[in-house]
């Protein structure tokens, strides 16, 4: 039971940091604050541009993934399907030291970034750029897409956790239905949430008697502590929305 007391209120603070930190992502992009897009991306993530260098001999070679890298975003393709135009984003990467090319829209990062929210509560998930319905095809809205999700990847790869996932192979895995898979992935359950909190987080939760009453007294405090600050959060989460 004092477990379960100890996670409601970590999955609730962390529910309204990560709803802060998401927007507080949006609004700076937004105002062209983090970066200037066209000095740091250039040409090479610009739609239909294929990322490639040129060898010795004029003839052009594409470009394979770094040492140290796990995961690129190597192209963004318009697309025009049943009648209707999107934008694919080819990603070269490894996952658990296989090699993989796939082509993915933006509503199955869209849905593997609800998924990972859904079945890590409580862990940091890296932000996506937010649907943008009207103007989705524009070429400044897919470069800076295909920035901001290339850094969502390599965001996810550098947390192993995450990286090995389930819901991260269902994403990489190459002929697959994505949507379907990831949506008929079983909520996980309180044992799976604190196996994940021990191991992954590396969160030692067994306590003795003494320590449960001096941390029962201390979440006492701290909840007393929350209730008041509760409505400046609740407030200035309101207040960025809005800016958002």
């Amino acid at each position: 039971m004092f477990h379960l007391i100890i996670l409601k209120w970590v999955l609730k603070i962390a529910g309204i940091l990560a709803t802060l930190i998401r927007c507080m992502m949006s609004y700076r992009v937004k105002n062209n604050t983090i970066f200037n897009l066209e000095d740091e991306i250039g040409d090479n993530f610009k739609i239909g541009h294929r990322q490639t260098q040129s060898t010795m001999f004029g003839i052009e070679e594409e470009i394979k993934l770094g040492p140290n890298e796990k995961v690129r975003i190597i192209k963004a393709i318009e697309t025009n399907q049943g009648g209707g135009k999107h934008t694919d984003y080819k990603i070269l990467g490894i996952h658990k030291d296989e090699e993989f090319t796939i082509c993915r829209r933006y509503k199955e990062f869209d849905l593997l970034h609800k998924r990972l929210e859904e079945r890590w509560p409580g862990f940091y998930i890296p932000p996506i750029p937010k649907k943008n319905t009207f103007s989705k095809m524009d070429s400044k809205v897919v470069t800076e897409r295909t920035y901001l999700l290339n850094i969502f990847l390599n965001e996810l790869a550098d947390r192993k956790f995450l990286w090995d996932s389930d819901e991260v192979a269902l994403f990489v895995k190459p002929m697959t239905n994505v949507m379907s898979d990831l949506k008929n992935l079983p909520k996980p359950t309180i044992e799976m949430l604190m196996e994940r909190i021990t191991v992954d987080a590396q969160i030692n939760l067994e306590i003795n008697a003494i320590e449960t009453d001096h941390y029962s007294r201390s979440i006492i405090q701290f909840k007393e502590e929350l209730a008041n600050n509760i409505p400046f959060l609740n407030g200035l989460k309101v207040f960025i929305l809005k800016e958002c």
